[in-house]
């Protein structure tokens, strides 16, 4: 796997269940049900201080970083 692309994260067993549910529903694999999921939060997040998704991405990714404009 390359270690630029995909980071891998621990979850808890209950919610790896639900994740998996969910992506067979979905037919989606857990990463892409994942990344769907931060998309759309990324965007309801955005939508509510009146930014684009991208904006903010870029805004919280800077904050948690500790680098400003």
């Amino acid at each position: 796997m390359n270690i630029q692309k995909h980071k891998s994260v621990a979850v808890r067993k209950e919610d790896h269940e639900t994740l998996t549910a969910l992506c067979g529903k979905e037919h989606r694999g857990p990463a892409q049900y994942m990344s769907l999921l931060i998309k759309k939060e990324i965007e309801r997040r955005a939508k509510m201080k009146k930014m684009t998704p991208e904006a903010y991405r870029n805004k919280i990714i800077k904050e948690v970083n500790g680098t400003s404009n």
